[in-house]
């Protein structure tokens, strides 16, 4: 018997749900897939009409890789959000160290194959801050709330703040890692690191007067 128009096959859900997961790991490739249904279904190993069976388009593609990559980190982002009773700088050096080693895993291959898809594309943009920016920016921002709510961080717009701190750090790691900043103009890391989140510190200590 013929399947009911609209109706899915048996297993759709789980068959698009490993092609969304498949998807999610070519954004933490130094080498991705151009932009084109084409090379992303090669680099799925499935067909172009498969692809859009499941997505529909390009844009659908990427949406769904997005939100199965964020689904990935769950784990990591909550842990994120928690200070763990730590002071403010011993939990703003924590979050930044796991942020560096998060980067160095295939976190900055996502950030600048984020970037490279969806700069100017507003379906793709909201994708890309759904699935990897917002998550890391939200994180940040619950672990300073909670500073403030202790005292041990003076009050004030805690998404102002976490950005403030993942600036900085964001595109210097792109400046040395994805943009190979580290052959044109070498920044020690280390050193910077250091700096900023003192810096930070410091801009956002309770005023003890």
């Amino acid at each position: 018997m013929a399947r009911p128009k609209g109706s899915k096959n048996e297993g759709h859900a789980e068959r698009r749900a490993a092609l969304a997961g498949r998807i999610a790991d070519l954004f933490l490739s130094p080498t991705p897939p151009t932009e084109s249904m084409r090379a992303l279904a090669q680099a799925c190993e499935v067909s172009v009409p498969t692809l859009r069976h499941y997505f529909g388009d390009f844009d659908g593609a990427l949406a769904a890789g997005w939100a199965r990559f964020n689904q990935r980190g769950a784990d990591h982002q909550a842990a994120a959000r928690i200070a763990d009773g730590a002071g403010l700088e011993a939990s703003v050096a924590g979050f930044v160290a796991h942020l560096l080693e998060g980067w160095r895993f295939g976190l900055g291959h996502a950030m600048r194959n984020g970037m490279r898809l969806s700069l100017g594309q507003e379906q793709r943009g909201a994708a890309f801050l759904d699935g990897l920016v917002e998550p890391m920016v939200l994180a940040l921002e619950a672990r300073l709330r909670d500073h403030q709510e202790r005292g041990d961080m003076r009050p004030g717009n805690a998404r102002f703040a976490a950005l403030q701190l993942l600036g900085p750090l964001v595109l210097a790691l792109l400046h040395q890692d994805e943009l190979d900043g580290t052959r044109y103009r070498p920044l020690e890391m280390d050193a910077f690191v250091a700096d900023t989140v003192q810096h930070f510190v410091h801009a956002w200590a309770p005023d003890m007067r």
